[in-house]
Order: structure tokens, then C-alpha cells, then sequence
């Protein structure tokens, strides 16, 4: 019988701390845009991060249990599609319906996405078999590190190119 090699999964997890790191501090990146194009106030952009932060806990609780019955790789899923769904939302909703209405709608599935994500990947590296644990685990939170520092760098670059009214498109 051939060995099972786990390193797609594990490459699989690394790519998924970068979703975190995006769904985390991309939004951010936007919030003049939002203060300056859709005169979204100081007050809701405070608002939106505490309700980031609250989604993300309250998913976080709720599916410690919940993922034992439906199992990591089906989370997994739903983590990067409710992450992809909420980003693409944030991308296209505040042109065609009321600005801070839509940012709370793509808000919410991105920040359950990131809630997903940080409770089900490092569970994954951590029950792969092999020696390399430590590494591998020091590894994947290295890669939100780097992943954040992409999305910091990429969108200042695509918003200096592009011009920032074509935010949207990053």
C-alpha cells in the first residue's frame, strides 16, 4: 500500500491563514475610501469592526461543536466560501444598493469565513502525521504574516495603477 502524502493538505491549510489574513485587513484598507466616496461615518466603520469581531467569535463558539458533525473538510469548505462570497460582495454591493447596508451584508460572510478558518486550520496541521509538527504550525502562522503583508502591499499597488475608484475591482 502506497503512503498517503498530506502535504496538499497542508499547503491547502497555508493557503488558508492567507484567506484569513485577507478577509482580516483588506476591508480595513478601504475604510477612506468608504469615508470619502459613501460618507460612511466614524462611527459605522467602528461599528463594522466590532461586528467583524463579534461574527467571527460568536462562529468561532458555535462550530467547535458543529465541526466534529459535519467534519474539517466540509468546514473547510464552507469556511472558504462564505470568506469568497462575503469578499465578492464587498466588491460589488455598494455600487447597486445603499453603501453601508451592503458593507454589513459582505461583512457578515466574510467575518463567518475568517471565524471558520481560525478555529478548523491549525486543528488540520496540527493531526497530520509526521515529525515536522512545530515547524509545520510555526510555518502556517507565518503565513498570515506573509499574507497580510500581500494584501497591504498588492492593494496599494493595484490602487495606485488602477486609481482608487476602481477599489472594487482588487
Amino acid at each position: 500500500m502506497k503512503p498517503t502524502n498530506y502535504k496538499p493538505t497542508l499547503l491547502a491549510c497555508y493557503v488558508g491563514y492567507i484567506t484569513q489574513a485577507i478577509v482580516v485587513n483588506l476591508a480595513p484598507l478601504f475604510f477612506v475610501i468608504f469615508r470619502e466616496d459613501y460618507g460612511v461615518s466614524y462611527s459605522f466603520i467602528a461599528n463594522l469592526i466590532f461586528l467583524t469581531f463579534l461574527i467571527q467569535i460568536v462562529v468561532d463558539a458555535i462550530m467547535v461543536k458543529l465541526i466534529l458533525k459535519i467534519g474539517y473538510r466540509t468546514s473547510a469548505l464552507l469556511a472558504h466560501g462564505a470568506a469568497f462570497i462575503g469578499l465578492m460582495l464587498l466588491g460589488i454591493l455598494p455600487n447597486v444598493m445603499e453603501p453601508t447596508t451592503a458593507i454589513l451584508i459582505a461583512a457578515f460572510f466574510y467575518s463567518i469565513g475568517g471565524g471558520l478558518i481560525e478555529v478548523i486550520i491549525s486543528p488540520i496541521v496540527d493531526s497530520l502525521p509526521g515529525e515536522a509538527k512545530a515547524s509545520s504550525m510555526s510555518l502556517l502562522h507565518a503565513f498570515y504574516s506573509w499574507g497580510q503583508m500581500a494584501v497591504v502591499l498588492l492593494t496599494t499597488l493595484i490602487l495606485l495603477v488602477t486609481g482608487r475608484e476602481h477599489w472594487n475591482i482588487i
